[in-house]
């Protein structure tokens, strides 16, 4: 499975940095999938805001994981972006 680089940033949101460290250092490095369970498990609103931004930057890599896919016009294409 291809690892996809996505940055996701959640603006305009009433908590403080120092509350959400915690949390996104539990799940700093981890798959995005593991990330999601353990941050569903967790109560505290900054747990949820970070899953918040998590699904989206999901979302946003399957999207763009499809789009490249449809651009494909061979199989070579397809190969070279796998590979990547």
């Amino acid at each position: 499975m291809q690892k996809a680089k996505v940055v996701s940033t959640l603006k305009y949101t009433r908590i403080s940095p120092k509350k959400v460290a915690p949390v996104l250092n539990l799940v700093r490095g981890k798959a995005a999938l593991e990330a999601a369970r353990i941050l569903k498990f967790d109560t505290t609103k900054g747990a949820r805001l970070a899953l918040k931004a998590l699904k989206t930057a999901m979302a946003d890599a399957k999207k763009h994981l499809e789009k490249q896919m449809a651009s494909a016009t061979s199989l070579d294409d397809l190969r070279s972006m796998l590979s990547n």
